[in-house]
Formats: structure tokens, C-alpha cells, sequence
């Protein structure tokens, strides 16, 4: 990345106000676990519990937090067994796990690493307001210029980070107090249902509008009627305000012998219509 010699090179911080975003890791051991592993994943909410069987009863093994890399090494019934980047395994539901751009934790992280280096202001998240109200300290005293970082700030914010409605707070150093605030109207749903995957995993989402595209990795084994099963019900989890979705579905594991689809379902305004074993209709 070029470094912009007019600006001065901050890095995101976190208000005292606020939950505290993730440092860059590591990543995960490069060893592998005694199971073949399917993908790795983050965790998508706060408290996320971790339990011994894949039942919503059973034993407590450990909590995780949004933002968490793990691996996904099995899926019973909506259920993944993950390995966590301390070794241990558990079940997690499905729908609390998926694919980074899912996780605003660790998408605030990469804002700081790949957006907030270019301004000459610290970024701060309101905890009791996460992600919906931002600060952005800055010495700027000029109140239209300030304004002007806050909406080009704000408006990669929504891009990368919470496409929802947003509101940027310029405070000064050392004040709690904001002197200028700019309110940017939604550009997305502010909130993406992530649907409960029976076999396989999630392996990408992108939102356009009002559309949504999934690619989900399933074991190349499964019947055309349980393809068709999986797809529907994926669907199902997109209603208001969305109104497309679409879904195609590959086998895994991924990588070159693998970029053939099984299914490619789509369900709209005029209904659903789908093809086994093509990407496109």
C-alpha cells in the first residue's frame, strides 16, 4: 500500500466506550488436526458457546467471541465441529460460524489495517451502540473539512465494515464530547441472516442491493432431492428486505479438480428455478 507522504499514518484504536476490536492474529497452528479439515472459519457473535455434542443442551466445553478463527473440521445436522486456535473441538451451531466478511470484528480489524492508515484520525466504536455510532478523533478543527474526512471514512466504513445506517462523532483528543456529527443513511441491510447449513459449509457471501449469493462446499455424495433440500431451506432464511437469492452449491474439498457446481438454485419475485450440475441457468 502507498504510503500517502500528506497524511499522517494512525492506527484504529478503541473508544473507552467501546468493545475492543481485535488485534491482527496470527492465524491458526499450521499443524492439522487428526481430522481432514474443511475450512477455516470465524465466530460471528459474542459468546458464542462451544459444546461437547451437537445438541443446544449438552455440555459446555468453552465460549468464543466474534472475530475467533477456527477450523471447521465436520458438520452433523447443522452442527460443525470446530477446532479452536488452542486445539480444543466442539460443536457449534452453523449459523454462528462462517466466512470472515460475516464477522465485523474481524472486518473492523482489516479497516484498520487496509483504510484508517490513510487519514489523520483514530476510530473509535460506541459499545453501547456497536458498529451503528462511530468516533473519529481528530485535531481538525475546521468543522466542514472534519466533516468531509468523516463522510469518505464513513461511507468505506459502510463498504467494508456495517452497511446500515451510520452515524460518525468528530471529536478533539482528550475530549468525550463530539463537536461535529454526519449521519450516513443506510447503503445495505444492516444486518445478513447467515441460514443453518446441514451438510457442508458456507464458504462465501456477497450482498448486492437487495440480492444475496451463497457458494456452499457439501461432500459430492449427496442425492440431487437432498441438494434441492439444502438449497430451499437456505433460501428460506432470506426474506424482507431481500428479494433474490441465489445459491450455488460445490463440492469440496476446494481447489481446481473441484470449481464444478452440483447445483445452482435461484428464488426470486417470480419464484424459484434451479439446474443440477451447472453454475448458471
Amino acid at each position: 500500500m502507498k504510503r500517502l507522504s500528506a497524511l499522517l499514518v494512525l492506527t484504529i484504536i478503541v473508544f473507552s466506550c467501546a468493545p475492543t476490536v481485535p488485534k491482527k492474529k496470527a492465524g491458526l497452528p499450521s499443524s492439522k488436526p487428526a481430522v481432514s479439515v474443511w475450512s477455516n472459519a470465524y465466530v460471528l457473535k459474542d459468546q458464542t458457546p462451544v459444546r461437547k455434542k451437537p445438541a443446544k443442551g449438552a455440555a459446555l466445553v468453552t465460549t468464543l467471541s466474534d472475530g475467533d478463527e477456527v477450523r471447521i473440521v465436520d458438520n452433523r445436522n447443522g452442527w460443525y465441529r470446530i477446532v479452536t486456535d488452542n486445539g480444543r473441538s466442539g460443536w457449534v451451531r452453523s449459523n454462528l460460524v462462517g466466512p470472515r466478511t460475516l464477522s465485523r470484528t474481524a472486518m473492523a480489524s482489516a479497516f484498520n489495517d487496509s483504510i484508517m492508515t490513510h487519514f489523520t484520525a483514530k476510530l473509535y466504536i460506541d459499545k453501547n451502540h456497536p458498529y451503528r455510532v462511530i468516533y473519529l478523533e481528530t485535531n481538525e478543527h475546521n468543522i466542514a473539512k472534519a466533516k468531509k474526512m468523516a463522510r469518505i471514512v464513513g461511507k468505506a466504513y459502510q463498504q467494508k465494515v456495517y452497511a446500515g445506517k451510520v452515524t460518525v462523532n468528530l471529536i478533539h483528543p482528550k475530549q468525550k464530547k463530539y463537536f461535529a456529527q454526519v449521519i450516513l443513511k443506510a447503503k445495505g441491510p444492516a444486518r445478513i441472516p447467515v441460514p443453518v447449513i446441514e451438510y457442508g459449509y458456507l464458504e462465501k457471501i456477497k450482498v448486492k442491493g437487495k440480492a444475496v449469493r451463497l457458494i456452499v462446499r457439501v461432500p459430492p455424495s449427496l442425492s440431487k432431492k437432498q441438494l434441492l433440500k439444502l438449497a430451499r431451506k437456505i433460501s428460506s432464511a432470506y426474506s424482507y428486505p431481500f428479494t433474490k437469492s441465489e445459491i450455488i452449491i460445490r463440492p469440496f474439498p476446494k481447489g481446481r479438480i473441484n470449481k464444478n457446481c452440483l447445483l445452482y438454485y435461484v428464488e426470486d419475485e417470480y419464484g424459484e428455478d434451479y439446474a443440477f450440475g451447472r453454475c448458471r441457468l
